[in-house]
């Protein structure tokens, strides 16, 4: 790995001989790394939010009664899905199309994804929650128009946020990432703990609106000062004129998100595949639920998220592969190599104490929640079949072959799926790890084929041309790459 790591960055070593010998510390040297950099600070910002939000959750917990509790996860939960289903595809999407962007570009382009999916995930969230508060009877405390605002408001900064942490990503500026979930959680600790000391017992009506409210104005405050941050010292748009009416500005609004779709490649299969690869999370704990039952559906609930802490690793890194790659495509090969070292180097110390000491972990929760030992270490298996195709998923953005990531996810969500519904009856809760597993497994199969039989076909063209480069080396056998083509 340490090779691989070294010629991503050959500067990163001691001074140069001129300035005198200078030691530097072993993690100033890898923090230098873009893929490290970039990795460490989109999991630092995980590590961060989940700490600060199991703070979050605990104080609900205390303060509001289960069955108010319950009302307002859904309503999170509605506002989240909305953005998801609505505007989800633009991450990827601006992760491609930013670091091929002028400043003044980047900016017309993040304030129109901002617009277009605040937007349609305000909409979304506001429609679905009158709807199901009026045919769910358990959701009846959602009958209010005040609550239907708060949850447009939270769809809104459920999509601002992931498309603004995006584009501190794309733009390498990820401590900004960093920060602005920092504030976030930080917001809803605040308006939390204020709403709960000011109305002590709220009802389940009161309990939805102080969550929701929690949830999104401080979303989309740190989206507001993550915007400005971003654009700081951007050229002005001096040639543009500023139409003087509200109407006006509207238009120019709305011609500005349509060229902003249009200049977003592949955003159809971008959707497409966002929707797909976190449809297995959602929609197993229900699945769950119907095929066996609630108790186990809280099991696979906490279990999975104690794995989780091991599938954290591989998304980080494959997000920085991207746009390492999309900044300097030339390098993409080796990043890759690289990229799959650091995560294999990461995950060997979480894999390790999950795998021996899982079932302590779990016990911590309760002592019925044991049972999930054996679902826990399947998901931890996957970790690493799952950073194969997070991997390959990351280098086919960064080539423009997005058709190939919908076609991947989607099989691996239904793989996962159809597994667990089917061999519930039969396995249990560990049908879902099963499932899992075999997800993850068979698409990183499908990649290993793949690039073997593009790596052949790739072999078989030079031997037909003959061509040589200036070294002496066949043309392509020094470009061959993750995914068997040139790089």
């Amino acid at each position: 790995m340490s090779q691989a790591i070294g010629t991503l960055a050959p500067g990163c070593g001691a001074d140069h001989p001129g300035t005198g010998a200078r030691s530097v510390t072993l993690g100033r040297r890898l923090s230098r790394l873009p893929l490290v950099g970039a990795s460490s600070a989109v999991m630092s910002t995980t590590c961060a939010t989940s700490l600060l939000g199991f703070l979050f959750w605990s104080v609900t917990t205390n303060g509001i009664s289960a069955s108010a509790v319950g009302v307002a996860t859904a309503a999170v939960s509605l506002a989240g899905t909305s953005a998801l289903l609505t505007s989800n595809g633009l991450v990827p999407a601006l992760m491609v199309r930013l670091p091929g962007c002028t400043a003044t570009e980047a900016r017309r382009l993040l304030r129109a994804s901002l617009l277009a999916g605040g937007a349609s995930s305000a909409v979304t969230a506001a429609v679905a929650t009158v709807a199901l508060s009026q045919w769910a009877g358990s959701l009846g405390a959602l009958r209010s128009p005040g609550i239907t605002v708060l949850a447009a408001l939270a769809g809104a900064s459920a999509a601002a946020t992931a498309i603004c942490d995006a584009a501190c990503v794309a733009r390498r500026r990820s401590r900004g990432m960093l920060v602005r979930a920092t504030a976030h959680s930080v917001g809803k600790l605040a308006i939390l703990a204020a709403g709960v000391l000011l109305v002590p017992g709220p009802s389940a009506t009161t309990a939805a609106g102080v969550i929701l409210a929690a949830w999104a104005l401080p979303g989309l405050a740190s989206c507001v000062a993550a915007f400005r941050w971003l654009n700081r010292g951007a050229p002005g748009e001096a040639t543009r004129s500023h139409p003087p009416t509200l109407i006006g500005r509207l238009c120019r609004h709305a011609t500005d998100v349509v060229d902003a779709v249009r200049s977003l490649p592949g955003l159809r299969h971008h959707h497409l595949a966002a929707i797909a690869g976190p449809l297995p999370s959602l929609a197993l704990p229900f699945l769950i639920a119907v095929r066996l039952s609630s108790t186990d559906a809280a099991h696979f609930s906490v279990t999975w998220a104690v794995g989780s802490l091991c599938m954290m690793v591989s998304p980080a890194v494959s997000s920085a592969l991207l746009i390492e790659a999309r900044h300097q495509p030339e390098t993409m090969a080796r990043r890759a190599r690289a990229a799959a070292g650091i995560t294999g180097a990461l995950l060997a110390v979480p894999v390790a104490v999950l795998v021996v000491a899982g079932d302590r972990v779990l016990g911590v929760f309760g002592p019925s929640y044991v049972a999930g030992y054996v679902l826990l270490v399947a998901i931890v298996a996957s970790a690493l079949p799952d950073g194969v195709t997070n991997i390959a998923i990351a280098v086919l953005r960064a080539r423009g072959r997005f058709a190939s990531v919908t076609v991947l996810n989607v099989a691996m969500a239904v793989i996962a799926l159809a597994v667990a519904w089917f061999g519930a009856p039969r396995f249990g809760l560990l049908a879902a790890g099963l499932g899992w597993v075999a997800a993850q497994t068979g698409g990183a199969v499908g990649v290993a084929v793949a690039a073997l039989l593009a790596r052949t076909r790739n072999w078989r063209r030079v031997g037909a041309v003959g061509c040589a480069d200036v070294d002496g080396r066949p043309k392509t056998v020094a470009g061959l790459d993750l995914l068997g083509e040139g790089g």
